[in-house]
Parts: C-alpha cells; sequence; structure tokens
C-alpha cells in the first residue's frame, strides 16, 4: 500500500505541475502548518467516504510510519514549518475528505486548502484522528461575509460602539461597501466605507460612526449586514451578508474602591458560599458581566485547580456550579488568579513553574477557557477545554483584563 499511495501522490502532483487540469476539473494545493513536532503528522487527501488507506486514495503526506493508526512516529515533516503539497487535479462539485492523523493525539497540524489559487478552507487538527471535508468550487465574483460581531453580548448601559468583521470569499477585492445596523429590526445607522482593499479571502475589522444609545436595560437582537459592495447591489451569496447577536444591556458597576481604603470605615461581611458549596483554599475571584461570581479553587499541583460559578450571588435565587477540568493538572495547575473577559471567556494564570511536573523546562502559563458549562470543563479528546495557553510564563502571581 506504501508505494500505491506513493504513486498516487506524485502522478498527481506532476500531472498538475506540468500539465493543465482537464475541462471540470480545478487545480487545488495545501499549504500545511505544523507546531513544535511536526513528526507526529500524516495525513491523505480521499475522495468522500474512502477510508484511510484505501485504493481511491489521492495523495498523501508528513510521516508515513504515522499511518492511519496514528503511531509509531519518526520522520516526516520538519517542526514549526509550512509545506506546500500538490497542486492536484480535482473534479468540480466534488467532495474531498483531508484525513488527518497525529501520533500523540493532539493534532497540531494546520491545513489551508487552495482552490484556483484560493485559501478557500482552512482546517485545525486537534487530536488523533480527524475527518475535514471541502468541496471543490471556484469562488463567485462577488461575496462579502459578514463575519463576525464583535459587540459583546452584555454591556453597560450608555454609548454602545457598534463594531464587526467582513471577510472577502469572492474572487473580486472589495474597495467599498455599506455597513448597517438595527437594534431588534429598526434600522439604527447606514454608512458607506470607501477607501478599502479587502483581498479575497481576507477580513476587515471595522467600528460603525453611529453608537448606539439604549433608552433602558435589557435584552435587544443586534443584527448587522453589508450591502453595496463596490458600489453594486449584487452579491453572489446574500444569504452570508447578515449576522445577528443577543445583547444585554445591564447597569454599569460603581467604583466603591475609594471605601475600602477610607478612614473610619467598617465593614460587614455575608458569607454566601463556602466549603459545602465546594469552595476549597479560594485564591481570587471576579465577576462576569451577567454579575456571576466565579471562584478559582487552588487544588493540588498533579489534580488541578477547580472553579465555583455563583449565579445571582447573595439572593434567595442564587445557583452554584462546581467545575474541573480534566487536563486541570496541566492547563490551571495551582491557579493563583481569574480574570474573566467582557464575552465568553475567561483566564487563569498558574502558579507552578512546570506543569508537566518532570522537572523539565516552564512548559506552562496563562491558559484561556470558554465561560460556557457546555464547553468548559468537558470530554474533549484528551488535551482538556482549554482554548489556548501561553508557554513559558511560570509562577504567576495574578492576572487581570484589560
Amino acid at each position: 500500500m506504501k508505494s500505491l499511495l506513493l504513486t498516487a501522490g506524485l502522478f498527481a502532483l506532476s500531472f498538475a505541475t506540468f500539465g493543465q487540469c482537464e475541462e471540470g476539473e480545478t487545480s487545488v494545493l495545501f499549504e500545511i502548518t505544523t507546531d513544535n513536532w511536526g513528526y507526529e503528522i500524516y495525513w491523505e487527501l480521499t475522495p468522500a467516504g474512502e477510508a484511510c488507506g484505501g485504493s481511491e486514495t489521492v495523495a498523501w503526506g508528513g510521516n508515513y510510519s504515522v499511518g492511519c493508526n496514528g503511531s509509531n512516529a519518526g520522520g516526516g515533516y520538519g517542526n514549526n514549518t509550512t509545506i506546500n503539497e500538490g497542486p492536484w487535479c480535482l473534479t468540480n462539485g466534488e467532495t474531498y475528505t483531508i484525513l488527518s492523523r497525529d501520533s500523540y493525539g493532539d493534532g497540531g497540524a494546520g491545513f489551508t486548502v487552495n482552490i484556483a489559487s484560493f485559501p478557500m478552507f482552512e482546517f485545525q487538527a486537534t487530536s488523533s484522528s480527524e475527518t475535514f471535508f471541502f468541496e471543490v468550487n471556484t469562488p463567485p465574483e462577488v461575496d462579502g461575509e459578514l463575519h463576525e460581531i464583535h459587540t459583546p453580548s452584555t454591556v453597560y448601559i450608555g454609548a454602545i460602539a457598534i463594531s464587526g468583521e467582513v471577510k472577502n470569499l469572492g474572487s473580486t477585492t472589495i474597495q467599498s461597501m455599506n455597513v448597517n445596523y438595527s437594534i431588534d429590526g429598526e434600522t439604527m445607522g447606514s454608512t458607506t466605507l470607501s477607501g478599502l482593499n479587502i483581498a479575497p479571502f481576507t477580513s476587515h475589522e471595522y467600528s460603525h460612526p453611529a453608537n448606539w444609545y439604549p433608552s433602558s436595560v435589557g435584552d435587544y437582537e443586534l443584527a448587522l449586514w453589508v450591502t453595496n459592495i463596490n458600489e453594486s447591489w449584487f452579491d453572489s451569496v446574500p444569504s452570508n451578508d447578515m449576522a445577528s447577536k443577543a445583547i444585554s444591556v445591564i447597569q454599569s458597576i460603581p467604583d466603591i474602591t475609594p471605601s475600602y481604603y477610607s478612614n473610619g470605615n467598617t465593614f460587614s461581611y455575608d458569607v454566601i458560599v463556602n466549603s459545602s458549596d465546594q469552595v476549597m483554599k479560594p485564591m481570587d475571584i471576579d465577576f462576569q458581566l451577567n454579575g456571576d461570581l466565579w471562584v478559582i479553587n487552588l487544588g493540588t499541583e498533579n489534580s488541578g485547580g477547580s472553579t465555583v460559578r455563583v449565579g445571582n450571588p447573595g439572593t434567595e435565587n442564587q445557583t452554584d456550579l462546581w467545575q474541573q477540568d480534566a487536563s486541570a493538572g496541566h492547563f490551571m495547575s495551582l491557579p493563583s488568579g481569574i480574570a474573566m473577559g467582557n464575552e465568553d471567556s475567561f483566564a487563569t494564570c498558574p502558579s507552578v513553574y512546570d506543569a508537566n511536573h518532570d522537572g523539565g523546562e516552564p512548559f506552562t502559563g496563562p491558559s484561556l477557557w470558554s465561560n460556557d458549562p457546555d464547553v468548559y470543563a468537558q470530554p474533549s479528546g484528551g488535551n482538556g477545554s482549554h482554548l489556548d495557553m501561553l508557554h513559558e510564563s511560570p509562577l504567576s502571581l495574578g492576572i487581570a483584563f484589560e
């Protein structure tokens, strides 16, 4: 099978390199990036539905010793490199798969699929065995996607900035466009952005010049959309021109810091959670914008810390939720601090030197997590539920969000 796959890979490469694709086919090229362990990676390009190692495999790359079972690493790609594989002439309209394997089990390979030179698909491997699908089609001439709304989901009442991100999914550079927004279906602002240079398959972040001033606290529906791209009202894919987001407007929190260092002040405290709520060796607290109180527990170096989320703190409707990630021993080892973001994430920092616990280099640092309880501390395939980690930043004393 090894010689068969090698022949197929070389044939596809030479055909697309030295000849032209036949009618009904398009040139496809992979741009593959590796992490610190490039030798762990193996992949195959196959028609959809073909098993790894199957006879219809179009091409393969990386470390063949890893193979379809994802083991026996040694050799293959270099570390922290970018490799171009292909091009291959693939059938228009057909779906193909990238079968990604990683011998350690944490992924690490990134795949950019260039179709007719356009980077139309991006995939990031995160586990030992994954399948990524893509369809061979060239991009339309004009397609502006409202890719993301950056306005936070929870905001303080007052002047609220409306911001978003537009991605050019067409083959033509976007030089101008109208950006619009509405609140609960009522259009609040529309403006023209000119002098742009948004190349195909790149993004542009923007802030709308007209802020939103809600009259009261409450829940609202914010919608952003793009129109009139390059002074034309035609868009090949109008279904992705708009995005919406639920926005919760709350009262601002007064700054009571001076009361803590003014002379003559006396204080009383109410205990709202304790060990019966699994608050054990609390190291830090922080408030989510929706009012939830988060407590981070120290735990042990090997087991890692944990969190207690207190909803409606100090009220009759108070709730609490204790959670600990399965890989907290590495990504939340002896945490010293917690900081809530203004969106849907929080960060923690470790007070250890080496979260691998083997006396080696300082392979640890602050970690980023989702504050969604259905994501945070849930099974994730062996690498914890953390979103990111800043390595080589050990022995932290605290962390803050700005």
